[in-house]
């Protein structure tokens, strides 16, 4: 079979792309016999497209090292010296339980990839490839299964204690403390003086004490974008449809869409993400910066399977624990089933993605987390509503930059959109069946906040009626949990 029907979405046929320049490909590198117990060597050159021929078995051994560290390391002394009340407690237990529900998976080269026929449902399978062998696979349209990219020897990196540095010119930073008792401080993050918050991290580095985790922090590093991904136009959406020729498409106050496009992670050894999915069906590329992360991950469970997730509450088996080793990256289909674990004090840049032929599976997938919100650990997105708009508008008018999936999706997109929940905003009054007060069976009732009407929380009349949530009418004390 051929990589489009391998490894690019099922749920969504995929229209011949745009023609693109054809991707350039060294010659390739002479097999190198490469020591197991090290993945330092298998770091590719600028010039080299092709892996060395051991690089698979190595992975394998290193990353097998690998979740034996973290199942010692979270059964480790310093869980007995936390309280009994704190994250660290409860989380470790669960990272253990999560252990044992994954494997090192089946990684395959960008060959076996091209070469074996469709992949539907759950899946241990990943690529593990170079850059340039990832660059070939994004461009012949969106992958479904997870691709690990070797370390660049000649991608600058930025050490831990330089980016330190530069948040400590900043004002506050929002900190994780698995200090904390979450049945009292919940998981949200507490916002502190960044000057606190890094004596904090620092007095916590290299498993000294509870863990620390500081996340949604604003851009320090540039130029983040993978190379695999870079101009690939398709991929680009989120960024691009902000601005049309230097001009602002969107006249939004927020940038919770733009800032999510690029990120930072920083953890000390210990740190845990409990499982989620990252919201409105992006695709997440993380590379790290320094330090050891254990990327546990359920490829393909699929919507219907995320669902099954949260009403068993219960891990499915059959995961991947993907090692991710400095300098290495890793780009994560839309809607997987992730929880990332800290095995080292590590620095982590990243980026999102929507494709441009993937607008029908967004939607879908953001309905989801409409309807139960603990799908993922970030808020509804105050951009969304608009941005998704003036895309669908591009797509109504077939605009050739980009690839538009099947014209036949387009109606039901607008559908999800639009005409999907209640429509108070239109009778200028009050509804009973608005969703945000009137929840269906088994569900919690809640207050108007960012998710009622996909974000467009000022056209729910029930906020004459209703008390403000926490944070003000837009939510925004709601930050993104761990």
């Amino acid at each position: 079979g051929s990589l489009l029907s391998t490894v690019t979405s099922a749920q969504t046929p995929v229209t011949p792309s745009t023609p693109t320049a054809p991707v350039e490909s060294a010659p390739p590198i002479d097999d190198t016999v490469l020591d197991p117990a090290s993945l330092d060597r298998i770091s590719l050159q600028r010039d080299q497209s092709q892996l060395p021929s051991q690089a698979i078995a190595s992975y394998i051994y290193k990353a097998k090292q690998a979740i034996q560290s973290a199942e010692n390391l979270f059964q480790a002394p310093p869980v007995e010296q936390s309280r009994p009340d704190s994250r660290t407690r409860v989380e470790f237990e669960q990272a253990l339980d999560m252990l044992g529900k994954v494997s090192v998976g089946h990684p395959m080269s960008a060959t076996e990839a091209f070469d074996m026929g469709p992949v539907q449902g759950p899946t241990d399978n990943f690529i593990l490839c170079s850059s340039p062998e990832a660059r070939e696979i994004l461009s012949r349209g969106p992958p479904t299964l997870p691709i690990l990219v070797i370390g660049d020897a000649g991608k600058q990196r930025c050490a831990i204690d330089d980016f330190a540095k530069r948040l400590g010119a900043g004002k506050t930073l929002d900190v994780h403390d698995f200090a904390d008792d979450p049945e009292i401080q919940g998981r949200i993050p507490k916002n502190l003086l960044a000057q606190e918050a890094l004596q904090l991290f620092d007095s916590r580095r290299d498993g000294k004490g509870d863990p620390i985790n500081l996340l949604n922090m604003s851009r320090k590093i540039d130029n983040v974008v993978p190379d695999c991904l870079a101009n690939l136009f398709d991929y680009r959406l989120i960024e691009s449809i902000e601005e049309d020729n230097g001009k602002s498409v969107i006249k939004e106050s927020f940038g919770d869409l733009n800032n999510c496009a690029s990120f930072q992670l920083l953890a000390t050894k210990g740190a845990i993400h409990l499982p989620h999915i990252d919201h409105h069906g992006v695709y997440t590329t993380t590379f790290n910066e320094e330090g050891d992360k254990l990327w546990l991950m359920w490829p393909g469970l699929g919507l219907q399977g995320l669902s099954q997730w949260r009403q068993a509450s219960q891990i499915p088996d059959g995961g991947v624990a993907i090692h991710i080793p400095q300098g290495w990256t890793l780009i994560q289909p839309p809607s997987t089933l992730h929880a990332p674990l800290t095995t080292q004090d590590c620095l982590m840049t990243g980026t999102m993605h929507w494709h441009s032929t993937l607008l029908l599976d967004i939607l879908k997938q953001t309905k989801l987390e409409v309807q139960d919100p603990g799908l993922t650990n970030e808020p509804m997105a105050h951009q969304f509503t608009k941005k998704m708009k003036a895309i669908l508008d591009l797509w109504e008018k077939d605009n050739p930059a980009y690839t538009w999936p099947p014209r036949e999706q387009l109606a039901e997109c607008h559908e999800i959109l639009e005409a999907d929940g209640c429509k108070c905003h239109e009778h200028g009054h009050s509804c009973k069946s608005c969703k945000c007060v009137k929840p269906k069976d088994g569900q919690e009732a809640r207050k108007c906040d960012d998710r009622c009407h996909f974000g467009s929380y000022d056209s729910c009349m029930n906020r004459l009626n209703i008390p403000e949530p926490v944070g003000g009418p837009r939510g925004e004390k709601r930050k993104r949990n761990s």
